[in-house]
């Protein structure tokens, strides 16, 4: 078995948010998570999935989550080696041309990003995996669709079950990072949010509001 090895995540001080309760508001508002891991040869391994938060288990929470067996994740996760998640919020680019003096400025990006250094807590049995897929397709299926995972056939949940994967992570350490023009005067955030809420995108939009709330605080 290989040794084990930690995902080093280094977490400047920068634009910093260390309440909980917002931080947890951001990874259920945006469960599909970025998990990074080390394998054997000490390289980088990445994979998406969809998340689910329990904010009350641990110090800091548990996200639970599951993979296809054959992903190279995988692995990493048996091994019991610890690993990140990466949340987004809503994030868009910043004109100077926003700004009361345009020509004194560059242009950026505001974003809000969680960022969490976990360690692995179990790999699921199968009670455990049947329970978490049920909680999956409750949170996140639509509640007017009439389906749910329970009223499966036996045998489609039980060929599902045994080509997936479930683990929890222990959250020892959550970060976020909201990056949100602090460092422009307060007329210059101003303008920002007034042109973001004029965007098309739907990110930009949720990010004026985010800045909204985060300013009005």
């Amino acid at each position: 078995m290989p040794d084990r090895r930690a995902v080093t995540v280094t977490m400047s001080t920068t634009f910093q948010v260390t309440a909980k309760a917002r931080l947890y508001d951001i990874v259920d508002s945006s469960p599909f998570g970025l998990i990074v891991a080390i394998d054997e040869r000490s390289v980088p391994v990445f994979a998406h999935a969809p998340i689910l938060l329990t904010r009350t288990a641990g110090a800091h929470g548990l996200l639970r989550a599951h993979l296809a067996i054959r992903n190279p994740i995988v692995p990493c996760l048996s091994w019991r080696r610890e690993c990140a998640v990466i949340f987004w919020g809503p994030n868009a680019y910043v004109s100077p041309s926003w700004y009361e003096a345009p020509s004194e400025h560059v242009p950026t990006w505001n974003y809000i990003v969680v960022e969490a250094r976990c360690s692995v807590a179990s790999i699921h049995g199968q009670a455990d995996l049947s329970a978490l897929l049920q909680d999956m397709s409750r949170q996140f299926e639509f509640p007017s669709s009439g389906w749910s995972y329970e009223g499966m056939p036996a045998n489609l949940k039980q060929k599902l079950e045994t080509e997936i994967v479930g683990f929890s992570l222990c959250i020892d350490a959550l970060i976020g990072r909201f990056k949100l023009s602090q460092n422009r005067s307060r007329s210059d955030r101003a303008r920002v949010i007034d042109r973001l809420s004029k965007e098309s995108s739907a990110d930009s939009q949720e990010l004026a509001n985010a800045m909204l709330s985060f300013y009005s605080e």
